[in-house]
């Protein structure tokens, strides 16, 4: 069995008051593509989170995770960002660190927001601030599968996936709104 491939996105932007936010996706009570219960339900993941298929690179699963979990706005404005090559970097690539997660980072501007179209399945999208990382709990390690996150103020994430968000906050930082 080949192993398990993942592709993400998380989007950055500056939002009044807050500043520089993160905004990240709660995971929602119904797997829609298997049509059973979402494994940790209430927990966050990257803007974009998916599998990448046999026969999909990870950038064609990555175009197809973004107009499926965010929108097919959100999708044209990522080609916009990575062909004018700013605001956008590849921060886990598998080719590098021998993983099988590609993960990438771009900074939109906040009117963006308008324009995300979460899949109806999600539990909706949160901002993070990069003072709340160390807030934020291991998904695996302290909540159970079927039941996971129930305190929606709680922010509950996958290591390898906060390990990423770190690093997005860390390139954000270094742009100019």
């Amino acid at each position: 069995m080949p192993e398990k491939r993942s592709v993400g996105l998380i989007v950055f932007m500056h939002l009044p008051p807050d500043g520089l936010v993160a905004i990240l996706q709660k995971r929602g009570e119904i797997n829609d593509e298997n049509l059973i219960p979402e494994s940790y339900p209430g927990g966050s993941q990257l803007t974009v989170w998916g599998g990448v298929k046999d026969e999909e690179t990870y950038e064609e699963a990555l175009r197809r995770e973004i107009g499926e979990e965010a929108g097919w706005v959100w999708l044209a404005d990522f080609f916009i960002a990575r062909n004018e090559g700013k605001r956008i970097i590849h921060l886990e690539n598998p080719s590098v660190t021998g993983g099988n997660t590609s993960a990438w980072a771009v900074h939109f501007p906040v009117d963006s927001l308008k324009t995300l179209r979460l899949n109806a399945a999600t539990g909706g999208p949160i901002k993070v601030t990069e003072k709340q990382l160390p807030l934020i709990q291991d998904l695996k390690a302290n909540y159970k599968r079927d039941s996971g996150v129930l305190n929606r103020a709680i922010i509950a994430m996958f290591s390898d996936s906060k390990e990423i968000l770190k690093k997005g906050f860390a390139w954000a930082k270094t742009l100019n709104p």
